[in-house]
C-alpha cells in the first residue's frame, strides 16, 4: 500500500480519482512482488467480508461443510498450467 500511495502521490483512498487511476495503471505495468502481494491480500479479505459475499450473491458463511455451487467453466483454460514445460 505504501508503494501504491507513492505512485498516487498521497494516501491512496484520499487522492483524486485521476491520480488513483494513474497510480494503479503504473502499479499494474510494473507488476512484480508488490502487486502479487496486494492481489493476494485483497482476494483473501474480499472473500472473508460478509458485504462482499452478499454482493456476489453468496450467503456470508464458511464454504465448508455446505460448500458453494460454482458455475462450470472451461477446464481447457487450465491445460497450459498443467502441462510440463517443453524446455
Amino acid at each position: 500500500m505504501a508503494h501504491l500511495a507513492k505512485l498516487a502521490g498521497g494516501a491512496f483512498a484520499e487522492t483524486a480519482p485521476d491520480r488513483r487511476r494513474d497510480g494503479t495503471a503504473t502499479f499494474k505495468q510494473e507488476g512484480g512482488a508488490p502487486l502479487g502481494a496486494l492481489n493476494r491480500v485483497v482476494l483473501l479479505c474480499t472473500y472473508r467480508d460478509d458485504r462482499a459475499m452478499r454482493s456476489l450473491g453468496y450467503e456470508p458463511r464458511s464454504p465448508f461443510p455446505k460448500g458453494h455451487v460454482v458455475e462450470l467453466g472451461d477446464w481447457s483454460l487450465l491445460a497450459p498450467a498443467a502441462s510440463p514445460s517443453s524446455t
